[in-house]
């Protein structure tokens, strides 16, 4: 059997499981909680009930509690059965992939994904993850007046707070039923999961010239589970009479497209 580990208050809690298959058992004695531990990152190195081991697998769940990048101190791509971030920095970098049997759960510290990195969850749950999350994304080079299409990978994600110095009338998604764009007041849009959306560069950005890349960055809690939209503005199986939609990735990684067509 492998453990797995949540935060309650200043102490760590420890849930028994049988290789993921199986929901926690929480243990009830000071014991069984000192005895059940995690693979544990301490910063410099990864420990398991204080002795010093390897880099676990899915089959095994993860705790961080220190500073931690996957370039410099992990394989590049990272599969676990679960992960807490207790404290510190976690940095999945660009391209990496952090795979997850079950949950990912952000109890202290930080966890940022940089630019194409991505977080695969095989659990379908929908509320499995608790905590905040940072996705960043980058786009191509902008100049002040181009749109960029977004959709959100975390829940709650405010437009304001992802784009805060877009200018305050240039936000809007597309209306399926109208067939025109909306509008969406910045300071109080919430991003809804599958939904997409257009915002126009900061409006400091230079009006001429060859652009320049702008970093986005989706904070909450990552999106999971099956997410509903239109894909077209009306339900006609004939191409020539279906309505357009603008609808978006509602996920913190990459979809495959095949399965997404069929």
């Amino acid at each position: 059997a492998n453990y797995s580990a949540l935060k309650e208050n200043v102490d760590v809690w420890y849930y028994r499981t049988d290789f993921c298959s199986t929901p926690g058992v929480l243990a009830t004695t000071t014991q069984e909680k000192l005895a059940i531990g995690a693979d544990v990152w301490n910063g410099a190195n990864w420990t398991f009930e204080g002795v010093v081991s390897t880099e676990p697998n899915i089959s095994h769940s993860a705790v961080f509690d220190g500073d931690f990048d996957s370039a410099t101190d992990g394989s590049g791509d990272l599969a676990f059965c679960s992960v807490v971030v207790k404290s510190g920095t976690v940095t999945i970098d660009t391209d990496d992939n952090l795979l997850v049997e079950n949950q990912v759960t952000v109890c202290g510290g930080n966890l940022i994904f940089d630019n194409s990195a991505s977080l695969i969850q095989n659990s379908t749950s929908k509320t499995i993850n608790s905590g905040n999350v940072t996705f960043k994304r980058n786009t191509t080079k902008i100049r002040r007046y181009d749109y960029t299409y977004w959709s959100s990978p975390v829940a709650n994600q405010n437009l304001i707070a992802f784009s805060p110095v877009t200018r305050a009338d240039k936000y809007y998604s597309w209306n399926h039923i109208t067939q025109d764009w909306d509008f969406e007041p910045p300071s109080t849009t919430i991003m809804t999961p599958g939904n997409g959306y257009i915002i126009r560069a900061p409006d400091d950005f230079a009006i001429a010239g060859a652009g320049v890349v702008w970093e986005g960055s989706f904070f909450g809690v990552p999106n999971n589970g099956n997410v509903s939209a239109w894909v077209s503005g009306t339900t006609d199986t004939d191409p020539l009479l279906a309505k357009w939609n603008l609808i978006g990735n509602p996920y913190p990684s990459g979809l495959d497209l095949i399965k997404f067509k069929t």
